[in-house]
Order: C-alpha cells, then sequence, then structure tokens
C-alpha cells in the first residue's frame, strides 16, 4: 500500500471511530435480556423479540427455547423433584435468577439426596444449555 493511501485510510478510521467505538461499560446491561441463535428474550415477560443490535449484547446461549422435547424434560423434573410442583417451579424460578447473573439474593443451594436421583444429571443439563453466559475460571 502506498504511503499516501495509508494516511487518508488512518484519518477515515479516525473519523470514523466515535460512531462505531462502543465503551465496554455499555455491553450487557440490561440482566433481563436473554440472547438466543434465534432470537431475544425479556425474562421478565417473557416476550420473544428480534436480535436488536442497539442492545448490545455479547453473550448467547447454545440453543433456542423449544417445545421438542419438553414431555422428556417435564418427566425428568418430576422424578428429580418427586413430583413436587412447588419445589419445580422454586427450583425454575432460583435456575432463572442464576442465569441473570446479578444477585437479587443471597443464598446458598445445596443439591442434597440418595445417590442417583438425577442431582448432577439436572445440573448438568442446566449448565449446558446455558454454558456460553458463564465464565468458567481456573483457581
Amino acid at each position: 500500500m502506498f504511503r499516501r493511501n495509508l494516511k487518508y485510510i488512518k484519518s477515515s478510521l479516525e473519523t470514523a471511530r466515535p460512531m462505531l467505538e462502543v465503551d465496554v461499560k455499555q455491553l450487557d446491561t440490561n440482566p433481563f435480556l436473554l440472547n438466543t441463535p434465534s432470537s431475544t428474550y425479556d425474562l421478565r415477560t417473557g416476550m420473544q423479540q428480534e436480535h436488536n443490535p442497539e442492545d448490545l449484547i455479547t453473550q448467547q446461549t447454545e440453543t433456542d427455547p423449544s417445545e421438542e422435547g419438553q414431555g422428556i424434560w417435564q418427566s425428568a423434573l418430576n422424578t428429580f423433584f418427586c413430583a413436587d410442583d412447588d419445589l419445580i417451579r422454586y427450583v425454575k424460578e432460583i435456575t432463572g435468577l442464576a442465569c441473570i447473573g446479578k444477585v437479587f439474593m443471597e443464598a446458598l443451594f445445596i443439591a442434597y439426596g440418595n445417590r442417583r436421583n438425577g442431582k448432577i444429571n439436572f445440573l448438568e443439563c442446566y449448565f449446558k444449555s446455558l454454558e456460553n453466559l458463564f465464565m468458567v475460571n481456573d483457581l
């Protein structure tokens, strides 16, 4: 590239920078927006919306919500939590709070029970579905 062309390119980039650059503090500011491969969901309302670049969301789930396999998942929840609807609703609420990534409640949750009752299977499914949202730090 010729030297004289380089100065025009640099000038153009410097002029455009304020229009293109985003402050890191502007990214992922709405914890209630869950970005999936096909759309964004408002976790407060459950409403689905098209992706909007102005939301400045940088993370995305592995999969889209779907009714495919819903019966199997509901059956698994009934097995894991002994068909206790109140407990299932509570676990859904807690896991939903966890995926928001903000502290609304300080609590320690312990998966307790006899061996082979699905504790690890449930947690593995949960973490796998949201693995792109969680950062893993080596301690």
